[in-house]
């Protein structure tokens, strides 16, 4: 993926600016954070359910609720990523 990003910049520019690259991989270290994060409260979330099945309704509701603040935080530095990127 980063491989792909950093092709995207070259074929754009002739030479490789040292902030796009850096960009470019913060993006992609977000990406991969994000999904390891994601996986792992599901794994929790679906180990703590495998040993307490009456409490598994509100284990679901809290990982949901984890989950989306995970991507909501690594939305925001995506963001802020391709802001340095497009500068």
């Amino acid at each position: 993926m980063l491989y792909a990003s950093l092709l995207a910049l070259q074929n754009a520019n002739s030479s490789w600016d040292p902030e796009q690259v850096a960009a470019a991989a913060g993006t992609v270290a977000t990406v991969w954070g994000a999904a390891w994060g994601i996986s792992r409260i599901g794994i929790n979330i679906s180990q703590m359910a495998a040993r307490q099945p009456e409490v598994a309704g509100g284990l679901q509701t809290t990982g949901i609720v984890l989950a989306a603040l995970v991507e909501g935080v690594s939305l925001f530095a995506l963001v802020i990523f391709l802001l340095f990127r497009i500068m």
